[in-house]
């Protein structure tokens, strides 16, 4: 038998839950952002129980919802706080693929950063339309060319590779729309100091020079742009697809 949440609590979702389908029956816009966080960090343990019951109660009504609709729910951003995968996907599967721009994924446990499975999200239409996707305490572990396909990326990673940093520079060679990647990681997975990999790196002055060393890679075939890399050395790397005019003595 399903475990149900209590009277006082039953009526505070069924409340909540009214408004929500007033507002998801009445849209008649795309709307610009729809933000779902269930802060679990807010509670103790004692009252982790109810919230974790009433959570579910709103995701399988959102999903009853959504599925139900005559056409996809039209949004530009999705900011979703969530514990694990599943929480995405009774939501993300119905979100109108041709809108859709920006995807947000943060940890609404608030505990650090924890590892996010997201390999069931990855195969979904809703991903492969995205242009931008953002990671916040969550590490993942997906391959990196899961992400080619955007334009611009934030995650954080438990370990950076050598093997890792070459896809990234191919992806940029390769992708005609990508122009950004960054990648916080655990430097003690990774103690390799990134010059030995780079080489000798740009020493010129730089607006953003205080953001770490810089590297710069030309582009195959390419006259246009070239590849900017900046890292602090310790947990973050950043890939740039930058403009040769703009580029420092041109």
């Amino acid at each position: 038998m399903k475990k149900r949440i209590g009277k006082e609590e039953e009526s505070f979702v069924d409340i909540f839950w009214e408004d929500i389908k007033i507002i998801l029956k009445h849209q008649k816009t795309i709307l610009k952002q729809f933000s779902l966080v269930f802060e679990h960090y807010e509670y103790k343990f004692e009252k982790k129980e109810y919230l974790t019951m009433f959570c579910a109660e709103i995701m399988e009504r959102f999903e009853q919802n959504l599925k139900n609709r005559l056409r996809p729910l039209q949004v530009r951003t999705i900011d979703y706080g969530i514990i694990n995968q599943k929480e995405m996907m009774t939501i993300f599967p119905f979100i109108c693929t041709e809108t859709l721009e920006k995807i947000v994924i943060g940890n609404s446990e608030g505990l650090g950063q924890k590892h996010l499975d997201i390999n069931k999200i990855v195969k979904l239409e809703q991903w492969k339309k995205a242009k931008k996707v953002q990671f916040n305490e969550f590490f993942v572990s997906e391959p990196i060319r899961s992400f080619a396909h955007f334009s611009k990326v934030s995650i954080s990673m438990d370990t950076v590779t050598t093997e890792i940093i070459k896809s990234l520079k191919e992806i940029f060679r390769d992708s005609p729309v990508m122009s950004y990647f960054e990648i916080y990681y655990n430097p003690s997975r990774y103690p390799q100091d990134l010059r030995s990999l780079f080489g000798h790196r740009f020493d010129g002055s730089f607006t953003d020079e205080d953001a770490g060393p810089r590297w710069f890679f030309k582009i195959p075939k390419n006259e246009i742009h070239v590849i900017s890399v900046q890292s602090n050395l310790h947990s973050w790397l950043r890939l740039t697809r930058f403009k040769k005019e703009d580029l420092p003595g041109d």
